[in-house]
């Protein structure tokens, strides 16, 4: 019965740790939430609901604008108001809530389920502060809704000695994914993006491929060593990744990246409004707002905003292509991984605008990638090594070979930890054993590389 008091404080502890005094946002966003959705279900008038929720909504999203856009709107009033000599040195530091674009979004989620009558409002404060700061997502997601964790919440979990076996194996998959591919992969992204001018094109070209599968790799290792923090708990949270690279169209990427936030941004953005339900014109229309909004999530720089309007044209042009068109049912192997590489170009291309430091350092990667390749050269010098050695670098393919394994047997529905559960007592721990050592040895022969930082804890 006090299992929720417990996990409560213990998340509050873990977020102190990052910034003691920015849990007064936490808990002032979850306060505002919670009274917000209260006074909701005591209104019997639609105006005034969608007042109270409107104003919610507002607040918080004020809030988040804040902590996030505070610096870049300080340049950018002082270059109207002050002068053009503003610089972002000039500006006063306020560094964001560590988790704020995603906990924001899981209260603002609340409020528009209780106002669409999804949810019940949740009357004990404890719990509801629980699915708020639950210390496996604050961080970094996935973003949850109150018609899964909350629900789990008020309604309890009860020990499942099978569930925890699992979890700890998914975490044990994270970690494999996060300290021995993406930290591994980072070193070579960086190297390259550090210094693109001095990079050749083809050089940069590699590095925007591997930057792609190294997103990947950091932030679904995260996202599984959430999903099985929390379900060694006996909580369940949402999937957030589904093999995003199998895709075989960008509308199809979409429901399978991110899907924590996809799915939000299309059920509280793009349904809120209108959809696809008011004509083909509109349609695009709030196509193009919702990946807006979403290059906007992600960060400041006008590159973030470039990267979202990129999708959002994908989306469009997949949109009017189908529109008069039969989806194809062509299954064969050869159709599908064209399907999937061209998919993966595609997002690949828009991900390097993620990348880089500022839409013109892109443009200028791009004109080297198309102007100067200088492939030969390359090659023969080892530059697309950025510097790795070969032997490290035959490591890291026989690792990414494993996770494509892996994603191909999740892929066709066959889960890996059922397998193992299956065998042998004696296999199993021998199974378990290798995984814990290999990662540990990794850690210990790369130490020195930031393992602690995931890169969507950046957003």
């Amino acid at each position: 019965r006090i299992k929720h008091y417990i996990l409560l404080a213990a998340s509050i502890v873990f977020y102190a740790l990052f910034d003691v005094k920015y849990v007064s946002v936490l808990l002032g966003v979850t306060l505002l939430s919670y009274l917000v959705a209260l006074k909701l279900v005591t209104l019997d008038g639609e105006r005034q609901k969608k007042g109270y929720l409107i104003s919610g909504i507002v607040i918080i999203i004020a809030l988040l604008v804040f902590f996030k856009f505070w610096n870049y709107l300080f340049i950018v009033a002082g270059r109207l108001f002050g002068g053009a000599t503003m610089s972002p040195s000039d500006a006063v530091r306020i560094i964001a809530p560590i988790g704020i674009s995603f906990f924001t979004l899981e209260a603002i989620g609340y409020m528009i389920d209780v106002y669409r009558g999804n949810v019940p409002a949740e009357r004990d404060f404890f719990k509801y502060a629980l699915f708020i700061s639950f210390f496996p997502k604050v961080m970094s997601g996935p973003i949850e809704r109150s018609t899964n964790l909350l629900k789990q919440i008020r309604e309890g979990v009860t020990f499942d000695y099978a569930k925890v076996k699992k979890s700890f194996l998914l975490i044990l998959w994270g970690c494999f994914m996060k300290l021995l591919i993406a930290n591994r992969l980072a070193v070579i992204v960086d190297a390259a993006f550090g210094s693109y001018n001095e990079q050749t094109g083809f050089t940069m070209l590699i590095a925007v491929i591997i930057y792609g599968i190294q997103l990947y790799v950091d932030f679904a290792g995260y996202s599984y060593i959430a999903i099985g923090l929390a379900g060694a708990f006996g909580y369940d949270l949402m999937d957030n990744f589904i093999q995003p690279y199998f895709a075989l169209n960008v509308r199809d990427f979409w429901r399978r990246w991110h899907v924590s936030l996809s799915s939000w941004l299309r059920d509280y953005v793009y349904i809120s409004l209108g959809g696809s339900r008011r004509g083909n014109i509109r349609r695009y229309v709030n196509l193009m707002v919702t990946f807006f909004v979403s290059g906007l999530w992600h960060g400041t720089g006008l590159h973030f905003v470039v990267w979202g309007l990129l999708h959002g044209v994908y989306q469009v042009i997949s949109a009017s292509l189908n529109k008069n068109r039969k989806q194809s049912c062509d299954n064969r192997f050869s159709s599908r991984l064209v399907k999937a590489v061209i998919t993966f170009a595609l997002v690949d291309f828009a991900w390097l605008f993620f990348r880089a430091d500022s839409v013109g350092s892109a443009l200028e990667i791009v004109r080297k990638m198309v102007l100067h390749p200088e492939v030969g050269r390359t090659i023969f010098d080892g530059l697309c090594l950025a510097g790795v050695e070969i032997r490290k670098g035959g490591l890291l393919a026989a690792e990414l070979l494993l996770l494509l394994l892996v994603d191909i047997c999740h892929e066709k529905k066959l889960q890996v930890s059922d397998w193992i559960d299956r065998q042998d007592k004696w296999f199993r721990w021998c199974v378990y054993l290798t995984m814990a050592l290999f990662i540990i040895i990794g850690m210990v022969r790369d130490y020195g590389i930031d393992a602690s930082t995931f890169i969507y804890a950046n957003f």
